[in-house]
């Protein structure tokens, strides 16, 4: 028998899952951005770009929602994940349409340019996935710690 009673969802989400849900939607579309832009390095179209970036949105919508209609139901640490998510992807869209006028004129170069955006993007989205995990709200400093720390981890690794 399921032990959820309806008070511990939101729009049909069990709460204790609804943030990792959102977190999910938007890195599949930026994780999928970034592969798109790398196989446009070597002339390869992805279809299905559309598709990924209502996926995104989909996750921006519901972190949206959480942050202006359910704000109550959820702690301080989280209600401040929701907004670096919805301030995450307004800021996303002004950066790629902004370059992507400027960069779509440069052939390779350009293409090239593209690529390095996205991967930081997808970096700086994963930095706020990882203090999540961590149980720590979303705050400048918060964030260029996991930002160092991630860049630590990646050269140890190299």
């Amino acid at each position: 028998m399921n032990d959820v009673t309806p008070t511990d969802k939101i729009l049909g989400i069990e709460k204790s899952k609804y943030l990792k849900i959102c977190y999910m939607l938007v890195l599949v579309a930026v994780g999928y951005w970034v592969l798109s832009n790398l196989l446009d390095l070597v002339g390869i179209a992805m279809p299905v770009r559309p598709l990924f970036g209502f996926i995104g949105l989909v996750g921006v919508g519901l972190s949206a929602a959480a942050m202006l209609g359910f704000r109550d139901d959820f702690s301080d640490m989280e209600n401040t994940h929701f907004l670096f998510l919805v301030l995450f992807f307004i800021a996303c869209l002004l950066a790629n349409t902004f370059f992507g006028l400027i960069f779509g004129t440069l052939g390779v170069i350009g293409t090239l340019l593209m690529v390095a955006l996205s991967v930081v993007e997808a970096f700086l989205l994963y930095a706020g996935y990882t203090l999540w995990q961590e149980k720590l709200a979303v705050t400048k400093d918060a964030l260029i710690e996991s930002i160092k720390a991630l860049m630590d981890k990646f050269q140890k690794k190299a």
